[in-house]
């Protein structure tokens, strides 16, 4: 949901300059992706989503609740999942269908351009990074495809992960897989405090 959480268990967040390196890199938080969709008209809050986080078995999952979806209701669904294997397609789908490269280029470049107004207009001294980007270009290419439902995989931890926005009143169910070391710098060195981390897609 877009409210800043406080990085209570975030060991090293790395420093980030302002060159176009930094969108490369991980930087957790919330502040950023937030101010951006609500820019852009908040596209995240047009459908009703599941959230799915974990340390292993996310990807599958999601791919399964939607593909059930798709086949036994009348919903028009998406899924959202990273990182992709072989094109950037596969990260968008509509209906089990991967959105085409042109439809993609086409929100990519007006997000691409919002991106730019906005750190400029806001001055900010972080930009947005790559991941924060393609996570706003789903959410806007739902918006205008009128998707009824959509289910998204968490990129890393989950609190401060930018899939994590959408407001308590549309999300219809939080799902964690399975809890495990991963991402110690980011998410912390023992498994309660994993946990943590993860357990914050829970509306």
């Amino acid at each position: 949901m877009c409210q800043e959480s406080s990085p209570l268990h975030l060991k090293k967040l790395r420093n980030v300059s302002n060159s176009d390196t930094q969108r490369k890199k991980i930087n957790l938080g919330l502040e950023r992706i937030c101010g951006f969709l609500s820019y852009i008209g908040s596209p995240q809050n047009s459908f009703k989503s599941v959230i799915i986080g974990g340390t292993n078995g996310k990807g599958s999952v999601t791919f399964y609740l939607s593909n059930i979806a798709n086949k036994l209701t009348r919903l028009k669904t998406e899924r959202y999942t990273s990182p992709h294997l072989i094109k950037i397609t596969e990260r968008f789908v509509i209906d089990e269908k991967e959105v085409g490269e042109e439809r993609l280029k086409k929100t990519l470049t007006f997000i691409k351009e919002q991106v730019i107004e906005y750190e400029t207009n806001n001055n900010l001294k972080e930009k947005l990074t790559e991941f924060e980007i393609l996570t706003a270009t789903a959410f806007q290419i739902f918006y205008e495809e009128k998707v009824e439902l959509a289910f998204l995989e968490v990129g890393l931890g989950g609190r401060l992960d930018a899939t994590n926005v959408t407001n308590s009143e549309n999300t219809l169910c939080s799902i964690i897989t399975n809890i495990s070391f991963d991402h110690m710098d980011y998410l912390g060195n023992t498994i309660s405090e994993i946990a943590y981390e993860k357990a914050g897609i829970i509306k």
